[in-house]
């Protein structure tokens, strides 16, 4: 139950639906405030009229992989959504599904392969609405976005200072060269803690000590988070990135604690 799935249960609430939930990692400490009903298993998530996905793709997701016989037990009728990541609903036997009448539509912007080949199966069903998977792709973005990059990238090459990056807070060149060395090492202490710690996790405290207390901790802290994330965070992730500062968003949410100690 990341940020979008807790505002697409919020507005859920609203309309009087009665809302399902699974979250493997998320803490039992954390679910309490919810007003959700909360499923140990995603097998028990069938026989709902509308079953909606917002996961990452990792090793861990094909387990909750909505298979054939899955559509087969949920609910004549449900409608499915996918605005996660491509790949997690099989489309072949959603498209089965839906050509069989047990689903009765199906909403979708993202693909397995995208773009979308002409001879897609989904296109020529009526009861699927699909969607392109974009920003804000007007010419007047992409080449204000173009500029900004270039500035960007020119000041980091030149300067080496980091500046307007998605996953990493603004450094100086001077504060960057310094602290380089404690994210990596953060980072490392991150993958190794989440393969020691339980999977639910209610607090995370970072201690500091010797010459790293005299650096700027949020970097190093978001380091350290980006790893023991990983395992759950799915692909896309780089060597040497922090986590953007929704990841801390989305962890406090969930009922977690980030703490720095010297």
């Amino acid at each position: 139950m990341g940020r979008i799935g807790s505002e697409v249960a919020r507005r859920a609430i609203a309309f009087g639906m009665r809302v399902l939930a699974y979250d493997p990692y998320l803490s039992l400490h954390a679910r309490k405030p919810c007003r959700l009903n909360w499923l140990n298993s995603m097998k028990f998530a069938h026989g709902r009229i509308l079953s909606t996905v917002h996961m990452p793709m990792t090793d861990e997701t094909p387990r909750y992989d909505p298979t054939p016989p899955a559509f087969a037990k949920m609910k004549q009728g449900v409608r499915v959504l996918n605005c996660a990541r491509g790949g997690i609903i099989n489309e072949k036997d959603l498209c089965d599904a839906i050509q069989s009448g047990q689903v009765a539509g199906a909403a979708l912007d993202v693909y397995e392969s995208e773009p979308l080949p002409k001879e897609f199966p989904l296109r020529a069903l009526p009861q699927v609405i699909m969607t392109p998977h974009l920003g804000a792709s007007t010419e007047e973005a992409q080449e204000n976005v173009g500029i900004e990059v270039a500035e960007a990238i020119t000041d980091y090459l030149l300067h080496g200072a980091v500046r307007n990056a998605v996953n990493l807070p603004n450094l100086d060149a001077k504060t960057y060269a310094l602290v380089k060395p404690y994210l990596n090492l953060g980072e490392k202490l991150g993958r190794l803690l989440a393969q020691l710690a339980p999977k639910r996790n209610e607090r995370l405290v970072i201690t500091y000590g010797g010459r790293a207390t005299e650096m700027p901790g949020d970097p190093i802290s978001r380091a350290v988070l980006k790893g023991f994330l990983e395992s759950a965070g799915g692909q896309g992730s780089q060597p040497g990135q922090c986590p953007r500062a929704g990841q801390f968003t989305r962890f406090a949410r969930r009922g977690n604690q980030v703490k720095r100690r010297n």
